[in-house]
């Protein structure tokens, strides 16, 4: 089991909005010297960022890059020591501080799934807002030399012991993307994500598995990774599970899955929503730990 240890916190004033943000997640690893940093920051009591970095032995990837660059510039996080960086999905609060982190290294290479940078609306009583990858996210993108960008669509393994999905393949009957989400602002081509992805690390305790925003269903995106990992065993799954507006057959539904799967640890956050966090809870007991600011775990 992780232990948690509230030892270590940080605390950092957001450039933009002037909020106390906190970094909330660190992790050790201690088979072969594996390490995460996961990080979150908030704005008017608002989730908006999200960023993590796993090392990896002599490698360190980042998954994604928060909203803007005040959590690349005002967290303590070696981000110019990243050897990948990895776009878990195209949305903004996933790429929007991307220019500010390739600005800090020269060799990253960056993967994607081909339609990341697409543009993407969330349209809510008729209302179209823009939730796609900033411009100047894009053109950072897209500026890379050829080698340092790779276009992910099948699943891909980036290092020893760690990998990507790829695009996941839809099969519950339970989960869909999360929110109405479209291609167009008239709402007429819905956003099916399909450019959402995940990685996960291979431990001797088992596989650990980062999501973003799991827009492909949470259950969708562990199965698909027993799968292509080839590993039955799941120990750790942390990240963003996009549950803040599930229905309550979603949330039992996933919480019996989670259940059958049987992780010691399960730390939600970002877009997790403290409801489906408690559904949750209500199933797997003290597994779920979310990730609160400057939780610690040693593995």
């Amino acid at each position: 089991m992780a232990h948690l240890d509230r030892s270590e916190t940080g605390h950092h004033q957001c450039l933009l909005c002037g909020d106390d943000n906190p970094w909330s997640l660190k992790l050790q690893f201690s088979a072969g010297g594996n390490g995460m940093v996961l990080a979150q920051f908030k704005a008017h009591g608002m989730l908006q960022g999200y960023l993590g970095m796993v090392h990896g032995g002599i490698v360190a990837a980042l998954l994604d890059a928060a909203m803007t660059n005040c959590l690349a510039s005002r967290m303590n996080v070696p981000l110019d020591s990243a050897d990948f960086i990895v776009i878990s999905h195209g949305h903004y609060d996933h790429t929007g501080g991307l220019a500010a982190v390739l600005s800090l290294t020269t060799r990253a290479r960056v993967y994607c799934h081909p339609s990341a940078s697409r543009t993407r609306y969330s349209v809510r009583s008729g209302q179209a807002r823009m939730v796609g990858m900033p411009e100047v996210s894009r053109i950072a993108l897209g500026s890379l030399p050829k080698d340092r960008r790779r276009l992910v669509s099948q699943p891909m393994t980036i290092a020893e012991g760690i990998g990507l999905t790829g695009a996941i393949p839809r099969k519950s009957d339970f989960e869909d993307v999360g929110g109405p989400f479209f291609l167009d602002a008239d709402a007429a081509t819905p956003d099916t994500l399909e450019d959402d992805l995940a990685m996960w690390i291979a431990t001797p305790k088992g596989l650990v598995i980062i999501t973003g925003c799991a827009h492909a269903g949470l259950v969708n995106t562990l199965e698909h990774i027993r799968h292509i990992a080839k590993q039955d065993k799941i120990y750790a799954i942390i990240g963003g599970f996009h549950l803040a507006g599930a229905s309550d057959r979603r949330l039992k539904l996933t919480a019996e899955a989670l259940k059958a799967l049987s992780p010691a640890l399960v730390a939600p956050c970002h877009c997790t929503g403290q409801r489906a966090v408690e559904s949750l809870r209500d199933v797997l007991g003290e597994r779920v730990t979310p990730c609160s600011s400057g939780a610690a775990w040693s593995f």
